[in-house]
């Protein structure tokens, strides 16, 4: 039997990062529980005292209390809370009023691509790295509200009120500007991350990097999810999925196996699920068997492992590890066998979410529901979104586009170069004969039938009329 790795993560602002004492106490019962590894963070506020002297003193001692333990570390760097020393332009919305406060110490900023930001991230993520060398082996990019990488308000580079997402396009070609805006709005991102990642292993060459990728499946869509899976992870290691199991509640396994085998084989990399807690409102609504039925789920989908998040906010909590059952039982739970090579690719682009903006989940549900109906249905199915993913699919591949697909030029330029693979669910029998740089992709009989009219939709809302034919049959 092999177990999934285990992980309970500490953020600096709770209170057993900031009392070593209660941190050892918290590190000992890890210990305890057969945990494998603490998630903790490295904040920027505490360890850049002045402009371009860092003091890694106050992460090394926590390191060596874990280490101790014979635990593994993982550790997310706090870009969220910035120095005192450092009170930009950008900290306010230009009326002196700060912008809203993150989870951390200091007010959340809004800008993540002004230099006089990042380049001190980039400064400040090398040098910390140099300074702990192999304490600290698995590094982690926390950015946003969330300490995720992830799009939406909460992380900010541009304020919707003042940079408004495209409007539903309703079938019409895609203007300059909208390309302009989603465009923009992935690369600088991406670019952003992959400098930080490799501003990390400069500092410390060995290190492992870990993704934490925000929840996909949520309403809103590209206002406040995670589309570009495989982009934000092409830098790292192993990926940390974050399901927002305050939004889907008990009963929703199947949202989170097919979530998680989605962002398992969009990525290529090993995935272990947050499981949130007490911080959260999640551990009351789920219990210990809840959230062990939804771990069992994430397993099912292909996770590695888990990060246990959220349950350290308080004293009492933190205190006492305990008092949560399930905390001990995750270790006995079972890896699956080893991945089966994948016989259905399904095109989940991102450019679908910007462009529907459906404030629901529908286009969510359509999309995941069909590669959930595929997986039930016995498929092997490896979730693509990237113009890359296409080039290396197999000679003789079925590429399956869900309803409401919206494909920009990369992705059609590398469908067009692959009249090898066997194209289904699109408007044209031929992908070469897509006529423009994006298409909406009506429903398609042919796919209805390899889903023997079972399509899933999500919690019993209205159908789409939009979404086409096949019966749907509502799930729990």
């Amino acid at each position: 039997m092999t177990a999934p790795h285990v992980a309970v993560n500490l953020w600096d602002w709770d209170p057993a990062w900031n009392d070593l004492g209660l941190f050892s106490t918290f590190c000992d019962q890890l210990m305890d529980l057969g945990v494998d590894a603490i998630e903790t963070t490295a904040p920027w506020s505490e360890t850049e005292p002045e402009a371009g002297r860092v003091d890694a003193d106050p992460v090394l001692e926590r390191l060596a209390i874990a280490r101790d333990r014979g635990l593994e570390v993982r550790l997310r760097l706090n870009f969220q809370d910035p120095p005192r020393w450092l009170t930009p332009p950008w900290s306010s919305d230009g009326t002196g009023r700060p912008f809203e406060k993150g989870y951390g110490r200091q007010p959340l900023f809004p800008s993540l691509v002004d230099p006089g930001l990042t380049d001190r991230w980039v400064s400040w993520s090398e040098a910390i790295a140099a300074a702990l060398g192999p304490l600290a082996p698995t590094y982690s990019l926390g950015m946003g509200l969330h300490f995720e990488l992830k799009y939406g308000e909460w992380l900010g580079y541009e304020r919707f009120t003042t940079a408004p997402p495209p409007a539903r396009c309703e079938g019409q070609p895609l203007s300059p500007a909208v390309i302009s805006w989603i465009a923009q709005r992935e690369t600088l991102l991406r670019n952003l991350v992959d400098s930080l990642a490799a501003a990390v292993r400069r500092g410390s060459p060995d290190a492992r990097i870990s993704a934490p990728l925000g929840e996909g499946f949520r309403h809103q869509s590209a206002r406040f999810g995670n589309q570009d899976i495989a982009g934000l992870a092409a830098h790292a290691d192993d990926v940390v999925y974050s399901h927002d199991f305050f939004i889907h509640g008990p009963g929703s396994e199947w949202q989170l196996e097919t979530s998680t085998a989605i962002y398992r084989t969009a990525t290529d990399r090993p995935v272990h699920v947050e499981l949130d807690g007490s911080g959260t409102g999640v551990y009351q609504r789920f219990g210990d068997e809840g959230l062990l039925e939804q771990a069992r789920a994430a397993l099912r989908g292909g996770a590695t492992g888990f990060n246990v998040a959220n349950f350290t906010g308080r004293r009492e909590w933190s205190d006492d590890l305990a008092q949560f059952a399930f905390l001990p039982r995750l270790k006995d739970l079972e890896l699956p066998g080893p991945d089966v090579e994948p016989d259905l690719a399904v095109l989940l682009s991102s450019w679908s979410y910007y462009v529907d903006r459906d404030e629901s989940e529908s286009l969510h549900a359509a999309h995941y529901g069909l590669v959930d109906a595929l997986r039930r249905g016995g498929h092997a199915v490896r979730a693509i979104g990237s113009a890359a993913a296409i080039t290396r699919l197999a000679p003789g591949s079925t590429l399956v586009l869900p309803a409401r697909s919206v494909v920009d030029a990369a992705l059609l330029s590398a469908i067009e170069s692959r009249p090898d693979v066997h194209l289904i669910g699109s408007a044209a029998e031929d992908p070469r004969q897509l006529d423009s740089e994006w298409r909406l992709s009506p429903w398609r009989p042919a796919l209805s039938g390899v889903l023997r009219g079972d399509y899933t939709r999500h919690n019993g809302g209205p159908i789409p009329s939009s979404i086409g034919a096949g019966e749907w049959e509502g799930r729990a």
